[in-house]
């Protein structure tokens, strides 16, 4: 068994011949199907060494380089004298994962994405690209944690609807305070009508220069003094647009579960759930 190992894993000497050892070869594939799905060389080889399954007949242990070796190995696919062991769309799903994504990215997403961490785990979320070019959102500890189905939109709408409920938190209007200025729902609502006209060439240049002027007075209201700091009629923002600005200074993680955004957690500690707010 020692002579086999200087053949490629997954591969063994019979009758004379290069030939599949099944085994191995099932442990590749599914190498290939985890790291596809999102786990990385570290969490792979660390599930393997649990489960005793060795590399080597007298090394129990795997690491990260022994997985990427595998995943590297051309001949899996089959080769002259070494029989295929994976196929094209299982290597391509693979490859796929090392291919840079980010430029397709949304803004806010960008933007929010180091703050996400799954619900389950509290391990680091990712984002990556399916073959078909979709995106595939997964915990960097355990891909189950998230649905295959969830999706840029359905996370993106989901923060929309805590962003809702952040608003109604009576701390809101002082999230900023770290900067010495403070927001209002008011301000949120002008800084998104605004954000919205700047994306259309078509829209008056006067209408913006208002709409700047109107958000500059109603913040240097806060500043001021001025008795804005309470929510004005409960009013919240509309559709799906996110405050950047709110998010990322109030926010210190967003939780992920295994269909949508759950929770904020705030700088202060507090939890913001849709409706509801725990301390």
């Amino acid at each position: 068994m020692a002579k086999n190992r200087y053949l490629p894993y997954g591969y063994k000497v019979e009758n004379g011949a290069t030939a599949v050892h099944d085994e191995e070869a099932e442990i590749i594939r599914r190498i290939y199907r985890q790291y596809a799905d999102g786990l990385s060389y570290k969490s792979i080889a660390r599930e393997l060494t649990a489960e005793d399954t060795r590399y080597m007949p007298d090394k129990p242990e795997w690491n990260k380089n022994m997985v990427a070796r595998i995943l590297q190995n051309q001949q899996y696919l089959g080769s002259g004298r070494y029989p295929a062991i994976i196929d094209v769309s299982l290597r391509s799903s693979a490859e796929q994962v090392r291919k840079p994504y980010t430029h397709t990215e949304p803004r806010e997403v960008k933007s929010l994405k180091p703050l996400m961490v799954c619900a389950v785990c509290g391990h680091p979320v990712r984002r990556r690209l399916k073959v078909n070019g979709s995106e595939r959102w997964f915990c960097e500890s355990d891909p189950n944690h998230i649905a295959l189905s969830v999706t840029d939109s359905i996370l993106l709408e989901s923060i929309a609807a805590l962003q809702t409920a952040l608003a109604e938190y009576p701390q809101t209007a002082d999230t900023d305070y770290q900067r010495g200025k403070q927001v209002s729902i008011e301000t949120i609502r002008l800084q998104n009508e605004i954000d919205q006209m700047l994306q259309f060439e078509e829209s008056d240049e006067d209408s913006i220069k208002t709409k700047i002027m109107e958000l500059a007075a109603k913040q240097y209201a806060l500043i001021d003094g001025a008795n804005e700091n309470q929510l004005e009629g409960k009013e919240t923002p509309t559709g799906t647009s996110l405050n950047m600005t709110l998010l990322t200074q109030a926010v210190s993680a967003i939780r992920i579960g295994q269909t949508k955004a759950m929770a904020l957690i705030l700088k202060d500690g507090t939890i913001i759930e849709e409706r509801s707010v725990q301390a």
